[in-house]
């Protein structure tokens, strides 16, 4: 996994956003990253899958999914 911090967004790298291990985590940052880094406007998850329930999880603690292709 990859955090790119730019200006004022971050984008999270990870091959996949599976449900458990890595997308848990992260999905469980976001709200920490929100309180304690309000400078940062937005958040971008980057990765080959993104299920939807990762998506909504993702969504409701604003931030942004992209799903590149196999």
């Amino acid at each position: 996994m990859k955090a790119v911090v730019s200006g004022q967004s971050l984008t999270i790298f990870h091959y996949h956003f599976l449900p458990g291990g890595v997308a848990t985590v992260v999905c469980q940052a976001l709200s920490a990253i929100r309180s304690f880094l309000p400078e940062i406007g937005d958040i971008l998850l980057v990765g080959g899958r993104v299920p939807e329930a990762v998506r909504r999880q993702a969504e409701a603690a604003g931030a942004r999914t992209l799903e590149l292709p196999d």
